[in-house]
């Protein structure tokens, strides 16, 4: 596969399953993520985490392959732009419009 959303198939749940649409179950393992990558640093969901001089662009790919394997779906060719990677409130984004999983009640 190129990049997309992956067939129900690969990722073992029904088609059509997504995030919960609140965002609360994608924020919290990205706010976390984050959190532990800089334990001295107070950083807001919507604090541009590459104009704050955190992250770097080696970081971008960590995050990318973090968002991926977290959420369970591969990053879209046509999403990979610093963007959707700059904040945790961007990255909850691209994972709610992306990726497939289980809703939570």
């Amino acid at each position: 596969m190129t990049g997309g959303v992956r067939d129900a198939a690969d990722t073992g749940r029904e088609p059509g399953q997504q995030w919960e649409a609140a965002g609360v179950g994608v924020i919290s393992p990205i706010r976390d993520f984050i959190a532990r990558r800089f334990p001295d640093e107070t950083v807001r969901d919507d604090d541009d985490i590459f104009e704050l001089g955190l992250a770097s662009s080696l970081f971008a790919m960590e995050l990318v392959r973090y968002v991926e394997r977290t959420f369970d779906f591969e990053v879209p060719d046509d999403q990979m732009v610093l963007e959707n990677f700059c904040s945790v409130e961007a990255m909850s984004q691209l994972v709610e419009r992306c990726a497939v999983a289980p809703a939570t009640s």
